[in-house]
């Protein structure tokens, strides 16, 4: 009877075990991404052919699922697509594989889009780990594809361009560590002052404490001042538990869109993390602003949208009931963007100083890999729609007031404080 029953228990536990494998090995198939010449090692001393057919598969990515390419004109007057023949002749002038490299990030420095570059050797290592399985798990699978399949190509790339390939080490306390946070208190029980330079997800876990000691420390101060100016991004992470985490305390959610390209490529990055799109004409209908919303937009090859609805719960609130501002500049941009969005949508704080630079809103840039020399390029793939219809990307986000920079002083902090002094 006992020998019965523990092969029962046996067979159940096989069933479960198929079963399980054979949902990963479906999940596996449903969103890899499809890398070009993946079955091909990188062999040093690249042809012309190859240099150009690795151009070439680039532009035709590029020219299928970036976005940005009529912003970027409207923003510097400089239109990528129409260059082509000569970045092809910039590559045919290329006697090496250096010199490549080198014409290469040139070229997609042109595109003038913050989030689109070239993969560096020593940026290598850092995505590798960003994106490892432990770390992002089946949602950041395509990128963790596309950069495992490049390892050994980077590695050669490291001794062709004399930057030895190192395998990336997070920062710990007492090693390799800076603190992004510089707290002070401008005026003893009245006004404190926070400044984060950077939201790099490396650093998020080690600024916690600083600013959660910070934060309860200040907590029955009437005013305080979060200063990002400068601050590029990082993880959106960073902002939600270091930040929001201790000061939200209500309830906090808004609607924003984010419209697509109709590219193959980026379609298992999209699934992998989960965004639903439609494929219905764009309308009043759909709640997007179509009287500010880029022209492009409404042309073939878009088409897609998504409403994202954000959502904000109260999570551990130091009791901080003060005035917050934010005080912002040209100099932030994606993950930074993203909590003066949230400020700008909820009332949260208020937005002090010059436009932002935006890409805020929608899904990490993707990453695509040359099938011949197997460099990667990131680029975004999301145009983040600001709640009036207009690309974030183009026009940032607007401040609650704003403040013309001056050299001679910090015209933005003196500005929050007359509010102060004020009384407003």
């Amino acid at each position: 009877m006992k020998s019965k029953r523990v092969r029962a228990i046996l067979v159940i536990i096989l069933v479960v075990a198929i079963s399980l494998s054979v949902v990963y090995v479906y999940w596996q198939k449903t969103i890899s991404v499809d890398i070009a010449g993946a079955d091909r090692e990188f062999e040093p001393g690249l042809t012309t052919k190859q240099k150009l057919e690795d151009f070439d598969y680039l532009y035709n990515i590029l020219m299928d699922n970036f976005p940005y390419f009529d912003v970027e004109k409207r923003k510097t007057g400089y239109y990528w697509p129409e260059h082509k023949a000569e970045f092809e002749d910039m590559i045919k002038n290329t006697k090496n594989d250096k010199e490549f490299y080198i014409a290469l990030e040139k070229i997609i420095h042109n595109v003038h889009s913050g989030h689109t570059k070239l993969l560096s050797v020593d940026g290598y290592p850092y995505d590798l780990y960003l994106y490892s399985p432990h770390n992002g798990g089946k949602f950041d699978k395509p990128w963790y594809d596309v950069l495992k399949n490049s390892q050994k190509a980077y590695e050669q790339w490291g001794k062709i361009l004399d930057q030895p390939y190192e395998e990336y080490i997070p920062p710990k306390e007492g090693r390799k560590y800076s603190s992004q946070v510089v707290t002070n208190v401008l005026e003893k029980s009245k006004i404190a002052y926070m400044d984060i330079k950077s939201f790099g997800q490396e650093y998020m876990e080690l600024d916690n404490k600083r600013i959660k000691d910070f934060l309860e420390s200040v907590k029955d101060y009437p005013y305080l001042i979060i200063d990002i100016r400068g601050n590029g991004g990082g993880s959106t992470s960073y902002w939600e538990d270091n930040i929001l985490k201790y000061l939200l305390n209500k309830h906090a959610e808004y609607d924003l869109y984010t419209i697509y390209r109709n590219g193959d490529y980026i379609q298992p990055f999209i699934k992998a993390r989960g965004v639903g799109l439609k494929v219905t004409p764009m309308s009043p209908s759909t709640g997007i602003n179509l009287k500010n919303t880029p022209p492009e937009v409404k042309k073939d090859g878009f088409g897609k949208y998504v409403k994202v609805k954000y959502k904000f719960e109260v999570r551990e609130p130091v009791g901080f009931k003060g005035k917050i501002f934010l005080l912002v500049d040209d100099g932030v941009y994606s993950a930074a963007e993203g909590i003066t969005i949230f400020c700008k949508a909820t009332g949260f704080a208020t937005i002090v100083g010059t436009n932002t630079s935006g890409d805020g809103i929608g899904i990490d840039p993707v990453l695509v890999a040359l099938p011949n020399s197997k460099l990667i390029v990131r680029f975004p793939i999301s145009m983040g729609l600001n709640p009036y219809g207009s690309s974030n990307e183009e026009v940032g986000t607007t401040p609650d007031i704003y403040v013309q920079p001056m050299k001679s002083k910090d015209a933005v902090m003196e500005k929050v404080l007359q509010i102060i002094d004020g009384g407003e």
